[in-house]
C-alpha cells in the first residue's frame, strides 16, 4: 500500500474513533486560611498590630492599647474604626468576639511613670503621650505574635522598654516592662501604673458597667496580685465577660475604683481607689509597682491581661495561684448618675 493509500485509511479509523472525555475544569481554589500569627506596623509606624487565633490587639504610639486607625483586612477586627483588645473567648470562630474591652464609650487604657515624685503619663485614648517612644521590633513565631516598644530620647533619667507578647492560641497577653536607670544616681519609689476602663461585652448589650474585684494581693508565700472585671448572667447582664490585670510580683498592688487614674504613687498606697472587695460600676481597675532603681541597673515588671478562661492561663503563665477562695463579698452597688458617666 503506497504512503497516500495508508494516510488515507488512518484518517478514515479515525473519524469513528471515540472522543476522549473532557478533564473537569478545576475548581475554584478556597481562600487560604490567614496564618495564626501576623504582627504589622501601620502607617507611619504609629501603631502597631497583633492578631493570634483567639486575640487581636492594636496598640498606639505611646504603647498604650488602642490604635489610631483601622487594622489591617486580615484582622476581624478591620471593620471597626479602631482596634483595642478584642478576643474570640470561647472560640465562635468570631461569630460572636468579646469586645472591644477597653475601646468603647470614652476609652481609657493608659501607663504612668513616678520618678521623683513627677508623674508622666502615656494615653493614646486621652491624647497624653509624655513620654514619647517608637515600636522598635513587631513579628511572630511559632508561639506567638510580639511587638516592642522603646522611649526615643537618651536624656530621660529613665528608659522604658514595653514588649506586648500573645501566645499563638492564648487567651492573654503577657506585657514586660523593663526600666532602666540611665543616671548614675540611685533612684527610689520609682512607681509604674496600668490603668483601664474595661467594658467587655458593652457592644453587645450596651451596658458599661462591670463588676470589678480585687482577687488576690501579694502576702507571705503568695506574690499574686489580681484585678478582675465581669460581667455575669448572675450579676443582671445579657452576656459574660471576664478580663484581669495580674502580676506574680510582690512589689505590685491591684486595686479597682477612679477612672482616669493618673498617679502611679496614689494607686499603690490606695489613694482614692479600692485595693480589695469588688462593686459594680464603670470604673477603671490598675496595676501599680513601688521599686527602687539604682544607678546603671534595670529591672523588668511582668503581667498579663487575661480574657475569659485566659485568666488562669495567663495566672500559671506568670507562676502565679490564687489563694482559697474566701466568702464572696456583697457587692456594693455605685448610683447610676445618667447625665455624667465618664464611660460614655
Amino acid at each position: 500500500m503506497n504512503r497516500l493509500a495508508t494516510l488515507s485509511l488512518l484518517a478514515a479509523l479515525a473519524a469513528f474513533a471515540p472522543t476522549p472525555a473532557l478533564a473537569p475544569a478545576a475548581a475554584d481554589a478556597p481562600e487560604p486560611a490567614p496564618p495564626a500569627c501576623e504582627a504589622r506596623l501601620g502607617a507611619g509606624n504609629y501603631d502597631a498590630f497583633l492578631r493570634t487565633t483567639f486575640v487581636e490587639m492594636g496598640l498606639g504610639a505611646g504603647a498604650s492599647v488602642g490604635s489610631r486607625v483601622r487594622a489591617p483586612d486580615s484582622f476581624h477586627s478591620s471593620d471597626r474604626p479602631v482596634t483595642g483588645l478584642i478576643a474570640d473567648v470561647v472560640d465562635t470562630g468570631w461569630q460572636a468576639p468579646s469586645g472591644d474591652f477597653v475601646l468603647r464609650g470614652a476609652p481609657e487604657e493608659t501607663w504612668v511613670l513616678d520618678v521623683a515624685g513627677v508623674s508622666r503619663v502615656n494615653s493614646r485614648n486621652q491624647g497624653h503621650m509624655e513620654l514619647p517612644g517608637e515600636w522598635i521590633h513587631v513579628g511572630c513565631t511559632d508561639t506567638e505574635a510580639t511587638a516592642v516598644w522603646q522611649t526615643r530620647f537618651d536624656d530621660e533619667p529613665v528608659r522604658v522598654t514595653h514588649s506586648f507578647e500573645i501566645p499563638v492560641d492564648g487567651r492573654y497577653v503577657v506585657v514586660r516592662v523593663t526600666l532602666e536607670n540611665r543616671t548614675d544616681t540611685d533612684l527610689e519609689d520609682v512607681y509604674y501604673l496600668r490603668n483601664v476602663d474595661p467594658d467587655n461585652d458593652q457592644s453587645l448589650h450596651g451596658s458599661y458597667y462591670t463588676v470589678n474585684q480585687v482577687r488576690a494581693q501579694p502576702r507571705p508565700g503568695s506574690a499574686l496580685a489580681m484585678v478582675e472585671a465581669t460581667q455575669q448572667f448572675g450579676d443582671g447582664f445579657a452576656s459574660e465577660s471576664r478580663m484581669a490585670l495580674l502580676a506574680n510580683d510582690d512589689r505590685a498592688r491591684a486595686a479597682h475604683g477612679g477612672f482616669r487614674n493618673r498617679s502611679a504613687s496614689a494607686v499603690w498606697h490606695g489613694d482614692g481607689v479600692s485595693h480589695s472587695g469588688r462593686n459594680r460600676a464603670d470604673r477603671a481597675i490598675s496595676l501599680a509597682y513601688r521599686l527602687d532603681l539604682p544607678a546603671g541597673e534595670s529591672t523588668e515588671l511582668i503581667f498579663a491581661y487575661g480574657l475569659g478562661d485566659g485568666v488562669e492561663a495567663a495566672m500559671s503563665a506568670l507562676g502565679g495561684r490564687l489563694p482559697s477562695a474566701p466568702t464572696k463579698p456583697r457587692i456594693a452597688i455605685e448610683p447610676r448618675d445618667f447625665t455624667t458617666r465618664p464611660g460614655r
